[in-house]
């Protein structure tokens, strides 16, 4: 699981960041560490509206690689 999205309005987006992200966009405004996994650096996204599709794009590939990058050798997507 590398991003989460609920389907009721104001629910958000959830998806792991890395660390010096972390710090840098729980201090703007609709972002916030998520809820029971803010500790591992997962961010909560209020504003679907906050980033532009091509960022959307970028910020969901970084959580995946991260996620992906913390598999067994032998479960890992090639090229990871």
């Amino acid at each position: 699981m590398f991003c989460v999205a609920g389907f009721e309005p104001g629910s958000g987006v959830s998806l792991k960041v890395g660390d010096e992200e972390f710090v840098e966009l729980c201090e703007t405004e609709s972002i916030e560490p998520a809820p029971y996994v803010g500790r591992y650096k997962w961010i909560l996204i209020r504003d679907p509206g906050r980033f532009r599709d091509d960022e959307w794009r970028e910020i969901i590939r970084k959580s995946y690689r991260l996620i992906a990058s913390k598999l067994p050798k032998k479960l890992r997507p090639s090229g990871t």
